[in-house]
């Protein structure tokens, strides 16, 4: 679903937030570290957004990617 949603989007940036230890999880709805986590492998995989800063947040082990927009060369 990631990877549609990236092809669709026409944001200039996305931020990404990585929150293994995170208290809000709401697991009747999906929202779990183990099932969100594929946001972050599908961010990797795709080529529409480069990876441009990762700055830690101050929660145990809470991180924030900032991706911008590939440049075109068409």
């Amino acid at each position: 679903m990631m990877l549609q949603d990236l092809a669709e989007s026409r944001a200039e940036r996305i931020v990404i937030i990585s929150a293994p230890g995170s208290r809000y999880k709401l697991p009747a709805l999906g929202w779990t570290y183990e099932k969100m986590i594929g946001i972050v492998d599908a961010m990797h995989e795709q080529n529409l957004f480069v990876q441009v800063a990762t700055f830690a947040l101050p929660v145990d082990g809470t991180q924030a990617t900032i991706w911008a927009r590939r440049l075109s060369l068409h």
